[in-house]
Parts: structure tokens; C-alpha cells; sequence
């Protein structure tokens, strides 16, 4: 038979080799072929990040016809991912053998047996549970270490020591450099100027003398090397807020333990004051209010856009653009926005919006909609509940009668694995039905809410705090994406669950607001779709077409223009004249009918 070597091993060398060469071995003694070898350097509890299973989890029964596993634990301390491993793995007809335990998936007849799927499982919980009380255990010793021998209390000393023993020392040189950061601090050097001197003297940061892997795998997926880390702001303050400097940090019971001081606490207290009043004065000398400031996205890598003031002008930036210092940058090449001229398009769309939103008739009509919604989602809740229970307990007899013996093992098998799959396959409809039903109750809160609310939009005008609270209330996130150089594609999402988008061309400065209710949008493709098609032509005519119509944003933004174009001609203005007096003898002939019948 064709085997392929799972083997979760530690950093110990010499123990994943014993696994390896054990389960060689008993390969040799049996006469099967070893295919594959998959060893993972994780813990058992990462079951999502384990790159060399999830290979595994790749193969199908024309690759391999068994597994070798050390041991249960080694698949998985998990019990419950564990027993989705074994399902997954045996349903393709693949056999496991845990070397160990020496337990089969499969017995000699190729099929799954009830007992030694409850070993299989026993084994787990009791490795699940023996790792959480050596975890306990662990965790007690150490801090009896760190109390009464004077252990360090940390695995990884702060910058400015180093574990000499298990016990925290001072790190020659780097001790110097921790008090020139206090001291410069305190004389009013800024966090910037600070991060500016270390980076340009090239001085290490912990991480580059700590770490032993060449790379690091940053948030947002950038992987960096270590030697290239540089120091940041967040570093910096969390160095000045850390009591270890001032000889002593509190463990998590609240334990107060002494550490070696590498600065006064009197030095450490004049820095805490600096924070705060540095905050402090950051707040009183803002003399702008910029509007959308938490409410703008990127659409390119997910960060916030910040303000970015400069000498010249105020605008919006993302904050990856505006961070560069940072090890995480991603080098965004997302657009920077004008405050003034987004702060008002957005406003405009907002009040229009707002305006339709507050039609009691438009309310009520959503209200029902969403009202009937909900009635439905909810009965179809409950009957897939109710058959989720209905099949459990058909699980249960079905098990009674197996262990009473009335029911034969093969077929019992049979019905358990159908019945099995019909539960899996009603829990997923039930928590997308749960999903759903949660989504439309927000959305109707969200609606009752705001109707009660009465904002003055007019008033708002011209007093900016009210203009941001109105945007708090109103609005869940703006979503900014580049189309290219000069077309920019707002999308904003209102917390009542309606998203409108503006589309803008950066050099004229021109927006147009696209209704929702005319066009909907694929995020995923960027295109939006008429949803009526066209209603005037080049002729100025009306025009009914049941013929589904996409647009790129930069075609919607040109059809747009074209449509504004007819609308502010003369020709179009006596159309529609025409129009309302068509409609007005028409609706007169129906009156004078309808009298005639009477």
C-alpha cells in the first residue's frame, strides 16, 4: 500500500526523528511504500496553518491508501477538528494508522467500526486534557519562579536586557540607549525625532537581535526581512509606558514583582506626564474639523483614510500612504482627496439621500418588504431546526438499535454517514438563514431609528459639529476606490443598509450620484447594471427597453454627463412639457369616461 508520513513535530530534532524513523520502520515491517512525507513545525492546536496537512488534505485515495500518524495528538489536539480530519480522510477511502495507540481507521473489511471510533476519540480528549493541566501546571511553576527565585517574566526581555539564566539582566549598550530615549523624551524630543535618530544611527531593534528566521510575516501579508525592521511610534511609546524601566511590572493576578531599573521613577513619571500632555495639546491645537475622519476607507489595502494637512492645502490620505515608517506598509498607491471638495460632495449626497430616506411612504413600503422578509426567514428557521432535531433523534434510535444489536454493523454505518451528511447540510442552511434574518433585523432597527430621528439638514449646513454628528448617525463606512488617474468611485454605505455611489473625475471635478434604486453594483467586478435601461435617446425621446445594460464607472460617468447634457437642452425642457400635458388630457379623457358610465 502507498503511505504517506504525517509528522507534527517541535523544534526538538531528535524527537520528530524518532517519530520518522518509527514510522519507517513499521512501513518496512508490513510491506507498504512510503509516497510522501508531510512534516508540519506547529503546535496541534493551529489546525488552520498548518501547511504541510492541508497538502495532505489535497491527495485522494488514487495517490495514497493510508496515513501514518505517531500518535493521536499529533493529527490533532483538537477533538472535534480531529474527528473532521478522520471523516474527511475515510470518506475518500483513505485508511489512518496511529502508531502509538495502534488503532486503524478502518478494520480488515475496509470499514469504520463504532468502537474504534470512540477509541479514536477517547485517546483525543484525554491528550486534549493532559496538555491543558501540563499548561496549568506550567503556568504555576513559572510564576512561583519568577516570585520567589527571581525568574525572568518574560520569554522575550524587553529592549534594554537579556535573559541571562531565566534571569533579566542588562544588555550592555542597549541599557545607554534606553536612557537617551527617556531622557531625550522628557527634554521634548518628539516620538518622531526619536524613531529618526535610532533608524538613522542603524541601531537594532529587539526583534532583529531576538528573532532567529530571516523573514517575518507582517499584518496585511507582507513578509519583510528581519533585518530590515525599523523603529516606529508604537514601539517607541510602548518602551516609555513599560514600569520594567522603572524597576518593577505587575503580573496578570496583579502581583507586583521588582525588575533592574535602567532609569529613575522619577524620570519615568515626568515621561507619563509628557504623554498625557502631548495628547492633550495635540487635541486643543486642532484647528480643523475634518468631517469624514473615521468614515473613510481604502477599497485598495482596507486601512482608514487620516487627515494629511500640509502647508498648502488639507486632505485626505490613506493612512498606509501617510505611515510609511511603519514595518507593515503597504505601499498603497490609493488616491489622496481634497478635505473641502470630498467633505461637500459628500454632504450633498448625504442630504439628498436623506431626504428620500425620511419619505414616510418610501419607509413604510421598506418596512413592509422587510417586515414579510423576516416573517419568512423565521418560518424557515424554525422548520430547519425542527428537522435538525427530528434527524438527531433518528440518530439516536438508530444507535440504540445497533447497540442492541437489531441493526447490522454495515448498515448502520450506512444510514449514520447519510444521516450525518443531511445534518451538516441543514446546519449550513440554518446559519445562512440565521445570517440573513440577523442582516434584515439590523437593517429594520436601523430603519425604525432613523426615522425617529430629526435632524435638521439645513441647520447643519453651516455648523460643522452638527454636520458630523449627522454623518456618525447616518453613515457606516466610505469606501474609496481608484479607477485610474482621474476617476476616483465613492461607495457609501449607510448604516440603514442602503449604499449610494458617486463617481468623480479628479481633473474637472465633477461628480455624478448614482441611485441605487436605477443601478445596482458588483463590488467584485466593479461594474454597475441599469436596472430599467435607457429612458431618453439622442433624439430626446423617451425610451422603454427591457435589454440589461452594464457600465464600467468611467461609461456610467459618461452616460451620465450625456443624460444631464439632453436634460439642460431646450428640446428636452419642451418634451417634457409636452409630455405633462399629454398625460393631463389623457388623464381628463379617462375622467369624461368614466363620468359617461356613470
Amino acid at each position: 500500500m502507498k503511505v504517506a508520513i504525517y509528522l507534527r513535530v517541535s523544534t526538538d530534532l531528535q524527537d520528530s526523528q524518532r517519530q520518522l524513523t518509527e514510522l519507517k520502520e513499521r512501513a518496512k515491517q508490513v510491506g507498504d511504500e512510503i509516497a510522501y512525507e508531510f512534516p508540519d513545525y506547529l503546535s496541534g492546536y493551529e489546525d488552520e496553518n498548518r501547511p504541510e496537512l492541508n497538502k495532505l488534505l489535497k491527495l485522494t485515495k488514487e495517490d495514497i491508501d493510508i496515513i501514518y500518524v505517531h500518535e493521536v495528538s499529533r493529527l490533532s489536539r483538537n477533538p472535534t477538528f480531529l474527528r473532521q480530519l478522520v471523516d474527511i480522510f475515510t470518506d475518500k477511502g483513505i485508511n489512518i494508522y496511529f502508531y502509538s495507540q495502534n488503532i486503524y481507521a478502518f478494520d480488515r473489511k475496509g470499514t469504520r467500526t463504532f468502537a474504534t471510533n470512540l477509541m479514536i476519540m477517547l485517546f483525543s480528549e484525554f491528550s486534549d486534557y493532559e496538555t491543558k493541566l501540563k499548561n496549568i501546571r506550567t503556568l504555576g511553576g513559572k510564576r512561583e519562579a519568577i516570585i520567589s527565585k527571581g525568574k525572568s517574566y518574560a520569554y522575550k526581555a524587553p529592549f534594554g536586557y537579556s535573559n541571562i539564566e531565566k534571569i533579566l539582566t542588562f544588555e550592555p549598550k542597549e541599557d545607554q540607549i534606553v536612557k537617551e530615549i527617556f531622557n531625550r523624551y522628557v527634554k521634548g524630543t518628539s516620538t518622531k525625532e526619536i524613531i529618526d535618530w535610532l533608524n538613522f544611527e542603524k541601531i537594532p531593534t529587539k526583534n532583529q537581535t531576538f528573532l532567529k528566521k530571516e523573514n517575518l510575516v507582517l499584518k496585511g501579508g507582507r513578509n519583510i526581512p528581519v533585518s530590515e525592521l525599523r523603529w516606529t511610534k508604537g514601539t517607541i511609546l510602548s518602551m516609555l509606558r513599560n514600569t520594567t524601566y522603572a524597576g518593577y511590572t505587575t503580573l496578570q493576578d496583579g502581583t507586583r514583582i521588582n525588575t533592574p531599573a535602567i532609569i529613575s521613577e522619577k524620570i519615568f513619571a515626568d515621561c507619563q506626564a509628557q504623554i498625557t500632555g502631548r495628547s492633550t495639546s495635540q487635541n486643543k491645537t486642532r484647528k480643523h474639523t475634518y468631517l469624514l475622519r473615521g468614515v473613510l476607507q481604502c477599497g485598495e489595502c482596507g486601512n482608514y483614510y487620516v487627515a494629511a494637512p500640509t502647508h498648502h492645502r488639507f486632505s485626505y490620505k490613506c493612512s498606509d500612504r501617510k505611515h510609511r515608517d511603519r514595518n507593515s506598509h503597504m505601499d498603497c498607491r490609493n488616491a489622496s482627496i481634497d478635505r473641502t471638495l470630498v467633505e461637500e460632495m459628500i454632504w450633498d449626497c448625504i442630504k439628498g439621500a436623506y431626504n428620500d430616506f425620511k419619505n414616510q411612504q418610501i419607509n413604510e413600503a421598506n418596512k413592509v418588504k422587510l417586515t414579510a422578509t423576516i416573517d419568512q426567514l423565521e418560518n424557515t428557521l424554525a422548520k430547519t431546526l425542527d428537522n435538525i432535531d427530528g434527524l438527531k433523534e433518528q440518530n439516536s434510535r438508530l444507535l440504540k438499535q445497533y447497540m442492541q444489536e437489531f441493526v447490522e454493523e454495515g448498515e448502520f454505518q450506512k444510514q449514520t454517514k447519510q444521516l450525518k451528511k443531511d445534518i451538516e447540510i441543514l446546519v449550513r442552511q440554518s446559519n445562512k438563514v440565521q445570517s440573513e434574518l440577523n442582516d434584515n433585523k439590523s437593517i429594520l432597527d436601523s430603519i425604525q431609528s432613523e426615522i425617529k430621528k430629526t435632524f435638521n439638514l439645513s441647520e447643519a449646513d453651516n455648523d460643522p459639529e452638527l454636520k458630523k454628528e449627522a454623518i456618525r448617525e447616518l453613515i457606516g463606512t466610505i469606501i474609496i476606490k481608484k479607477i485610474d488617474t482621474k476617476y476616483i468611485l465613492f461607495t457609501i454605505n449607510f448604516k440603514s443598509g442602503i449604499s449610494s455611489h458617486i463617481i468623480r473625475q479628479t481633473w474637472t471635478k465633477k461628480y455624478y450620484w448614482v441611485g441605487s434604486d436605477i443601478y445596482s453594483f458588483d463590488p467584485e467586478t466593479l461594474l454597475f447594471t441599469n436596472n430599467y435601461a435607457s429612458l431618453i435617446n439622442d433624439q430626446t425621446e423617451f425610451v422603454v427597453s427591457n435589454a440589461v445594460i452594464t457600465y464600467t464607472p468611467i461609461e456610467l460617468f459618461n452616460e451620465l454627463k450625456r443624460q444631464a447634457e439632453i436634460e439642460e437642452s431646450s428640446e428636452y425642457a419642451e418634451m417634457v412639457e409636452e409630455f405633462d400635458i399629454k398625460q393631463s388630457n389623457l388623464l381628463k379623457q379617462i375622467e369624461d369616461a368614466d363620468q359617461v358610465d356613470q
